[in-house]
């Protein structure tokens, strides 16, 4: 019995995290990037990001980000505030609700147990799956969105193959 009511919050909580999270994409959906080649981006805070959907490792998804906005010092994205993590699951959503794991440009620096932003912009803003990072098997060294729990972070190899999103300053 204690387990069918287990069930039936944890269904519950979901539906509610999941209704919330429509309603507030709904609300709230980003804008198209105001650069008129750059229309298939959506601004959020004061840059433009788009999602891609093909799979690729950490470093390669950082290589594919600079050759889409050339000259506009493109990387895998950062995330600063819980509104921008909000706004970067939408987009997630919007193209991959059924696979939404993908790349942030965050990393672990040297095994320092320290991460950092690829674009070099502070970090000051992490929600992490609860006992996260775990740098299992001391392999993981790059940052994903939407692992286990939606929204929230965690530490994984950085060889796997995974959509990504892109960011430039606007």
């Amino acid at each position: 019995m204690k387990m069918k009511v287990f069930l039936l919050v944890a269904i519950c909580v979901g539906l509610t995290a999941a209704t919330n999270l429509s309603s507030y994409c709904r609300a709230n959906f980003p804008v198209s990037c105001p650069h008129p080649e750059y229309s298939s981006w959506y601004k959020v805070g004061g840059y433009c990001v788009k999602y891609f959907v093909t799979p690729l490792n950490f470093s390669d998804a950082e290589f594919s980000c600079r050759k889409e906005a050339v000259g506009k010092g493109a990387h895998l994205v950062s995330v600063h505030s819980e509104e921008a993590n909000k706004n970067i699951i939408c987009i997630t959503m919007k193209y991959n609700h059924t696979s939404p794991r993908v790349w942030l440009g965050g990393f672990e620096l040297f095994k320092s147990e320290k991460f950092v932003w690829i674009d070099g912009s502070e970090w000051n803003y992490n929600p992490w799956v609860p006992g996260q990072p775990d740098n299992t098997e001391n392999t993981e060294d790059c940052v994903e969105i939407n692992w286990k729990n939606t929204g929230m972070w965690n530490d994984d190899k950085c060889s796997e193959g995974k959509s990504y999103i892109c960011e430039f300053k606007d």
